[in-house]
This record gives C-alpha cells, structure tokens and sequence, in this order.
C-alpha cells in the first residue's frame, strides 16, 4: 500500500506540471531515503507552485528507482529544451547581423543609384543644349537604319520626339533587334532610344 494518501489524478496536464511534479516527488522521495521496505509514514506528497492552468495535483512515483528515473528523465528534457533554445537564439542573432548587413549594402547601393541618376539627368539636359531638331532627327535615324545591312531584310520604323527615338519593328532573332537600338543610339543628337522592337518567335 501507498505511504502517500490518495489525490486526484489529474485530467490535462501539461509538459510542465509534469516535470516539476517528477522532479519534486523524485526530491521528496530521496530526501526521504524510501527504499524497498514497507515502513508507514505520514508524510504528503505535496507538488511544487504551479501557474494557473497547471494547478492539479501529480500521482507519487511508487519508489526510489522511478523517483531517480523520472528525475533523470526531468532533467535531460530540460536541458535539451535549453540547447534547443541556445540554438535558436544563436541562429536568429547570426539571421539579425546577416540583414542588418544586407540593410547597410541596399543603402550604398542606392545611394549609388542615386548618384548616377542625377548624373544621367545632368547628361541628358547637357545634351539638349545641342538638340537637334525632331524634323530633321527622324531623318537621320530613317537613313542610318535604312544603311545599315544587318537590317536590309527587316522594316524598322521610328518616331522621334523631344530628341527621343522610339523604334518598333519585327525582326528575326535578338541580334537583329540590338543592331537597330545601336544604329540608332549612334545618329548625333539622339539622346536615347525606346525599343519596342518584336523577336519573332521560332516555330
């Protein structure tokens, strides 16, 4: 029969009630020297301060061996759930200084990008100061395009407004297409070149 008296057994108990009801009762036990023999005691098994939710009393190991192995058992939970912890703090702190890096290259590179930008838009008014006029530009894009004998097999049309040449067109392969943004990237005074030139599709 049972030194302890009887409690209730308990109905949901969580992963903590029960290691700190092992490890109290396995304490209680030891301290206790229990053994094999069949000496009465009146001492009550008592559980350690639960949180709310996890205040139902734990059935007593039955004797000294159970009382160690749930101890052992207790403690190596624990401490393998605190390295589960130190290696995910590990882990988080390495993924903070990884972004925190990545933060710092975006701000360089968009400083960078920035600065181009302005350059780009101070290129683009310098030019202007020599603009040619859209007239006589289109003129110039038309022959360049017409001359050039990659593109004798293909019709390239283009547009020009405000020293911008808009190119449309179907051509066989990629190549074809990059020969006519380069002619006319090339013709004095075009300040730059939208391409909306079609690859035909290979059958």
């Amino acid at each position: 029969m049972s030194p302890f008296p009887p409690f209730p057994h308990a109905r949901s108990l969580s992963l903590r009630a029960l290691a700190l009801g092992s490890i109290a009762a396995a304490a209680l036990l030891l301290s206790a020297g229990c053994g094999g023999d069949e000496a009465e005691t009146s001492t009550a098994y008592e559980t350690p301060e639960l949180s709310s939710g996890d205040e139902e009393r734990l059935e007593p190991p039955a004797d000294r061996a159970e009382a160690r192995a749930a101890l052992a058992a207790a403690r190596e939970a624990v401490a393998r759930q605190a390295s589960a912890v130190d290696a995910a703090t590990e882990e988080v702190n390495n993924l903070r200084a990884e972004i925190e890096s990545a933060e710092s290259r975006l701000q360089l590179v968009r400083g960078a990008l920035d600065t181009e930008q302005r350059e780009l838009t101070r290129a683009e008014q310098q030019m202007r100061l020599f603009a040619v006029p859209d007239p006589v530009l289109f003129r110039n894009v038309q022959r360049k395009l017409l001359d050039a004998s990659a593109l004798r097999e293909v019709a390239i049309a283009a547009e020009v407004k405000q020293g911008v040449v808009t190119l449309r067109g179907r051509v066989p392969d990629e190549r074809v297409r990059e020969v006519a943004v380069e002619v006319a990237t090339g013709v004095d005074g075009v300040i730059s070149v939208d391409d909306l030139i079609e690859v035909a599709k290979a059958d």
